[in-house]
């Protein structure tokens, strides 16, 4: 085989002609429209200024559904509410007012809508009474300027279940998870939500296939049961959810007979589901230390393990989706996990 070497001042004086290559195909593209002028500090854009002035609207939780961002604004005049755009000027305008007037939706700029997706309807919380312990139900058709009120943010005895993602003392948690407030089973979501009978946090259903006109339409209470009901996920074609020690799930037929299906001996919190997998955290009663464990499709549980021990959580997790892995992180000691390290 031959080689050949070119010397330093031939290989620069390639380098420099490619170069003015590249920069003029660039600069034809942008002539012909095809390209755009990256932004900089000095000729960097806007879609709209929401908030004219110096105060700014501060845009959070900036999500894209079917070609359209949404995001919470305050615009100086609505306070703070769910905003759609779809990158223009004129296809930038806020959903609802769902606190109307001057008041908040998202009285802090922390509060997260937790939005859903099915199919091509949204789902989001705001709060109707303008604070942040008092969250409603929402829906929006993506890439609609309107919304409906379906349930829910008139009070503390009818307000959902920690859907907004903060916790109880009102700090952000930098994570919102959508698979612990609220889950999808045939036509129906089912959330937690409080009520006036003082009996805590009840399970309830919402039909999507109702055409509210006016709140609470649609909206079914699964079962009266005393304790606080949370962790709602989807797994294998049920809702499941955790209440007073006791394991539930539902297969959305028979919309006042929710199953318990664990007799009482469910020592868990925090469901997750994975693929043919349930993950929760299971009581060791060791104080507040738990470990980790999975359900299956039977329902056998087993806990996961490292090549040394369990995986002791003494407080939450917070579980993430990146492509079909799950990843989970623990308050504990803020180490990353996989599948791969089971």
């Amino acid at each position: 085989a031959r080689f050949s070497i070119l010397r330093r001042p031939e290989v620069k004086k390639r380098k420099l002609i490619l170069k003015k290559i590249i920069i003029a195909l660039f600069m034809s593209l942008i002539a012909s429209g095809l390209a755009a002028t990256p932004a900089t500090a000095t000729n960097g854009w806007s879609v709209i200024d929401i908030n004219e002035g110096a105060n700014g609207s501060t845009p959070m939780y900036i999500k894209n559904f079917g070609g359209y961002n949404y995001f919470t604004a305050d615009d100086g005049v609505n306070g703070r509410e769910l905003w759609i755009s779809d990158g223009t000027e004129a296809g930038t305008s806020m959903v609802i007012d769902a606190c109307a007037g001057a008041g908040s939706g998202y009285a802090d700029s922390r509060w997260d809508p937790a939005y859903i997706q099915v199919d091509d309807t949204l789902y989001f919380a705001a709060s109707p009474n303008c604070n942040t312990s008092d969250w409603g139900l929402y829906r929006t058709e993506i890439g609609s300027t309107t919304a409906e009120w379906i349930v829910g943010g008139t009070s503390s005895t009818n307000s959902l279940y920690n859907w907004s993602g903060m916790s109880s003392g009102g700090t952000a948690d930098g994570y919102v998870d959508t698979y612990s407030v609220k889950a999808v089973v045939g036509n129906y979501l089912v959330f937690g939500k409080s009520d006036a009978t003082g009996a805590g946090m009840q399970a309830y259903a919402f039909d999507m296939t109702t055409d509210v006109v006016n709140p609470g339409d649609g909206v079914t209470k699964l079962a009266e049961t005393t304790g606080w009901s949370s962790s709602f996920t989807a797994f294998n074609n049920k809702v499941f959810w955790v209440r007073s020690g006791h394991l539930y799930s539902w297969d959305g037929t028979n919309i006042n007979s929710p199953t318990v299906v664990d007799n009482g001996a469910f020592e868990g919190t925090e469901l997750h589901s994975m693929g043919t997998e349930m993950f929760y955290l299971r009581s060791t009663g060791n104080g507040a230390d738990a470990v980790i464990a999975v359900l299956d499709t039977s329902l056998a549980s087993r806990d996961i393990q490292s090549s040394s021990a369990n995986f002791n959580i003494d407080g939450s997790v917070r579980f993430h989706k990146i492509g079909d892995v799950y990843y989970f992180t623990t308050v504990t000691n803020g180490t990353v996990y996989s599948p791969s390290n089971f």
